[in-house]
């Protein structure tokens, strides 16, 4: 009765209520809390996340102040994963390689410094599959006791052991620029060098190599020295036979060096690490034997 006069009584605009004013006099709705209602910051949300096992949003915001300590620890984990990957899809084979490097002075002695000078490299290299030979001439031009620019040409054929259908007849062009000098027990060494490779019923490829030595001398004046040197090569495109672009191999050296006079002796162990079209490397551990002449 209460209820029905409430309705018959409330002003015009109270009377949609009156559902609601009814079920309140009747104890028909359920208990609402009083208490008041905490929103769930997205700090929370995240942690709710993660503790149910979800990754946080990839645009929540993180404190700041870890981050380069994070950026470095994954960058870390990251290089001993690799080639701990690596090394799964890696094989091992052993090498022989053999060396000897001819410059010249084209000039006379009054060139001494600065002028035309000439430049050749023989390769043999013995491996488990074949043979492989370098013949590499080159002219070039002297600026400074230190700084030397050449041009060539490259014969590079490899022989098969078991099938000569795998041999393989290449031909490059060449250019590099070539910094050398001593600072104290120091020989110091930079060589960039730019290669057009041609095979036959092959398109040309295009590729860049980074040559960089440290040699140190024992004690000051001796004719033995450590001898190092790094060669990374760079594949410019996917070749036509199937190379892949980017990097492409990189040739370690640690030995010893000896010097008389011009010639300049390097025994020692190389290590190469060539990359396979299926991203996998082949690892070689090469005895070499590089000779140096100058005159």
């Amino acid at each position: 009765m209460l209820a029905r006069k409430h309705a018959t009584t409330m002003s015009p605009q109270l009377r949609p209520f009156a559902p609601r004013f009814r079920a309140v006099s009747s104890g028909a709705l359920p208990h609402v809390s009083m208490a008041p209602r905490v929103r769930a910051s997205p700090r929370n949300a995240s942690a709710k996340r993660r503790h149910d096992g979800e990754s946080p949003d990839a645009g929540e915001k993180r404190p700041t102040r870890r981050t380069p300590l994070l950026v470095a620890l994954a960058f870390g984990i990251g290089s001993i994963a690799a080639p701990a990957a690596a090394e799964a899809q890696t094989t091992n084979e052993s090498q022989m390689w053999a060396s000897t490097t001819l410059t010249a002075k084209l000039g006379g002695a009054e060139a001494r410094d600065h002028g035309p000078v000439a430049w050749l490299d023989l390769h043999a290299r013995r491996g488990p599959d074949g043979f492989t030979g370098i013949l590499r001439p080159a002219l070039g031009w002297k600026f400074s006791p230190s700084l030397a620019l050449y041009g060539g040409y490259a014969w590079v054929p490899f022989y098969a052991d078991d099938d000569e259908s795998k041999d393989v007849q290449e031909h490059r062009a060449w250019q590099q620029l070539v910094y050398q000098g001593k600072e104290g027990p120091l020989l110091l060494q930079l060589r960039p060098r730019f290669e057009q490779r041609f095979r036959p019923d092959e398109d040309v490829a295009f590729r860049l190599r980074l040559f960089g030595r440290l040699n140190a001398e024992l004690w000051k004046g001796a004719p033995l020295a450590v001898a190092t040197w790094d060669e990374t090569f760079v594949q410019l495109g996917e070749t036509s036979w199937g190379a892949p672009g980017g990097f492409d191999q990189n040739r370690l050296f640690l030995g010893l060096a000896y010097t008389v006079g011009e010639l300049r002796l390097e025994p020692g162990y190389l290590n190469v690490a060539i990359r396979r079209p299926d991203d996998s490397l082949r690892i070689e551990h090469n005895f070499a034997l590089n000779a140096f002449w100058s005159f």
